[in-house]
């Protein structure tokens, strides 16, 4: 039974009970407590020394809950939908007047009784997007070698050959003849120049003094 008509049974105010038991304001008692009350005319005897030792009083914050409306997933279901917001399947069939197991189509709207300060977000997990560069970007033209790709031309740049294709209307399989011209996006404080292997230039051989 509810609270008020416990206390309706036992003709006390809802003050006096908190008083007698020690319960805080908005303290929710949950089932099993034991609880003090006031002796009734036709029931003189306390419970059993065991039950008295045993009895605790197990309290839960008063939580105020409002209605939250979420739609439903690609193949969801009421125990999908209870298990990522952390209540139970019956809980939520109770608040939509659907049964455990009725079918849900995509986007129909599911009603929720959560925590006022609760927002209807699921958990889910976090996935890193990829930093974006902070760097702004400036268009390059390069010239193509002799035999060079669209490939050979990101690898040296480090680009995706996919992009190369895109800033220049091409697939990536497009010939290149030599000479052609590539526009590449590039950070603004980079130069369109590849990295190229250093060779020294062999020494200039000394020369020997013949004589006269």
């Amino acid at each position: 039974p509810s609270l008020e008509i416990f206390l309706e049974y036992l003709d006390m105010s809802e003050e006096e009970f908190r008083q007698i038991n020690k319960i805080p304001p908005r303290m929710l008692i949950k089932a099993g407590s034991a609880l003090l009350v006031p002796r009734m005319l036709h029931h003189q005897n306390d419970v059993s020394a065991k039950l008295a030792d045993s009895g605790q009083l197990n309290l839960a914050p008063d939580v105020t809950m409002r209605k939250h409306i979420i739609k439903a997933r690609k193949n969801d279901s009421l125990v999908l939908i209870a298990k990522r917001y952390k209540v139970t399947a019956d809980q939520v069939a109770q608040w939509n007047g659907l049964s455990v197991n009725s079918p849900l189509r995509p986007g129909q709207k599911i009603s929720l009784m959560l925590p006022a300060k609760a927002k209807a977000r699921a958990k889910t997990k976090k996935v890193k997007a990829p930093a974006a560069a902070s760097r702004k970007m400036r268009k390059h033209i390069i010239k193509a070698r002799k035999n060079d790709s669209l490939v050979l031309i990101a690898k040296r740049y480090k680009v995706t050959a996919d992009q190369v294709a895109q800033w220049n209307g091409l697939s990536v399989n497009s010939p290149l003849r030599p000479g052609q011209k590539i526009s590449l996006m590039l950070p603004a404080k980079a130069k369109a120049r590849a990295k190229t292997k250093k060779v020294k230039a062999p020494a200039a051989a000394s020369r020997k003094k013949t004589p006269p």
